[in-house]
């Protein structure tokens, strides 16, 4: 979801629905305290003020855990002593609490990356889920259906992080978005869970059966084995055992990610940008690799790549924009900015100690760098500068880099593994209590 009022609204309605007909009576007679629950809606959205949005306070681990010793204590304490009326109302009020807390997140799977796992895990996870059509014509329609097919990606912390508006400082916020910006308020997801809201509400009441007829052997069973799988303990393990198998074995060991920047070398008497500049965060990556190529045209050029210092890196960038405005200015001609920037361009290459000269066709074929996690640098200046071509001719080529990480999960799946376990523990253990239970019941 995107905003905190839609949380509220929105959550506060799906929880009443949800609520057991003798809660409902309930918070019916105490409605303040159904919306002190109901504020937990907006309580995981509290990192907006601290500019870490979908960090921290967004993690289901910390929920669950709470909810998982809300009902260790309603079990085990039920079972060995009678709990207070107030013990129980305290009970019921964080188990809600938590429930909302937890539907936060899950309504905010799909709407950009979020920190699902911290303290064990600082990464950030993102679910996409496509709708997949043939190009095959199927009865009237001009296509047909092939599936959902979901993909997770996963982000360190500072490529999550950079990911939303308000986790961006003032000044990037301003380069990236410009001076205004359009929002817009019409979501998929709301229209479809006002759908669900209403069928539950309204239609389905609409089908149900006044008189009340002898149920089969088969329904019988039926809503046993429902009621089984539907108990509160069973349905948090479930739902740890899917975090697990997220965190674990249903990502790997090991996660590829990509970036590919695409540039155009430009020169001409109206525009003239030959540069590519690139800063590379290797952060906690196993290793990284970069590819750079450029396509060849008319016009004869070389190209001249190299890993910089992070001054060199600042400097080129700053006597390149000055010559720029110079000429854009008209205070230099066309001659004197190629001039300049050879000058500024040797300067360069003399300051790096590893350069590679592209002539001709080579530009094409490209270079490869790859970077394991025994090398020292953890920030890489990458810079791909026309050095040479035909000055008395205008040019646009299209140049890419693409930059590959491999991030090393190996204790994210030991901890996904600890979990599973976990989860496998509490869905064997309440169902083993509920069949004796069940027994001991058939036996009075």
């Amino acid at each position: 979801m995107t905003y905190t009022n839609t949380h509220l609204a929105l959550q506060g309605i799906l929880l009443w629905i949800l609520l057991s007909k003798k809660s409902k009576e309930y918070y019916k007679e105490h409605r303040w305290e159904f919306l002190l629950i109901n504020l937990f809606a907006i309580l995981p959205d509290i990192d907006l003020l601290f500019g870490l949005h979908r960090s921290y306070t967004h993690s289901l681990i910390l929920p669950l855990a709470v909810l998982l010793c809300c009902l260790m204590v309603g079990k085990i304490g039920g079972g060995l002593s009678k709990i207070s009326e107030k013990g129980l109302r305290i009970i019921r009020f964080i188990k809600l609490a938590c429930y909302m807390y937890l539907l936060h997140i899950v309504l905010d799977i799909g709407w950009g990356p979020v920190m699902f796992f911290w303290p064990l895990d600082t990464n950030y996870y993102d679910l996409s889920v496509f709708l997949r059509l043939e190009n095959a014509k199927w009865l009237f329609l001009p296509m047909s259906f092939v599936g959902l097919i979901p993909s997770w990606k996963v982000y360190t912390y500072s490529e999550g992080h950079s990911q939303f508006f308000i986790n961006l400082s003032q000044e990037d916020r301003q380069s990236i978005y410009g001076q205004y910006l359009d929002f817009k308020i019409e979501y998929f997801i709301f229209h479809v869970v006002i759908l669900i809201a209403w069928i539950i509400v309204i239609l389905l009441p609409a089908f149900k059966r006044k008189r009340q007829k002898e149920k089969s052997n088969f329904t019988t069973y039926l809503v046993k084995g429902f009621k089984q799988i539907t108990r509160e303990a069973t349905l948090v393990g479930v739902l740890i055992l899917a975090l697990g198998l997220i965190l674990g074995p249903s990502i790997g060991r090991s996660y590829n990610v990509s970036h590919v920047v695409n540039i155009d070398y430009v020169a001409s008497n109206t525009l003239f940008d030959p540069t590519l500049g690139v800063i590379v965060d290797r952060g906690v990556y196993e290793n990284t690799t970069l590819s750079y190529k450029c396509k060849t045209g008319l016009v004869d050029y070389n190209a001249s790549v190299m890993f910089v210092e992070k001054e060199t890196f600042y400097y080129f960038f700053n006597s390149f924009s000055n010559i720029s405005s110079e000429y854009q200015a008209g205070n230099i001609s066309y001659t004197e900015l190629i001039v300049s920037y050879s000058v500024l361009v040797d300067g360069v290459k003399n300051a790096s100690d590893e350069v590679y000269q592209l002539i001709g066709e080579q530009n094409q074929i490209g270079l490869n760098f790859t970077y394991d996690s025994s090398s020292e640098e953890s920030t890489l200046y990458f810079l791909a500068l026309i050095a040479e071509w035909n000055c008395t001719e205008s040019y646009v080529y299209r140049c890419t880099l693409t930059i590959s990480h491999t991030l090393d999960r190996r204790i994210a799946q030991i901890e996904g593994a600890v979990l599973v376990s976990l989860a496998c523990a509490i869905i064997i253990l309440d169902q083993s209590f509920s069949v004796l239970r069940m027994r001991k019941k058939t036996e009075e």
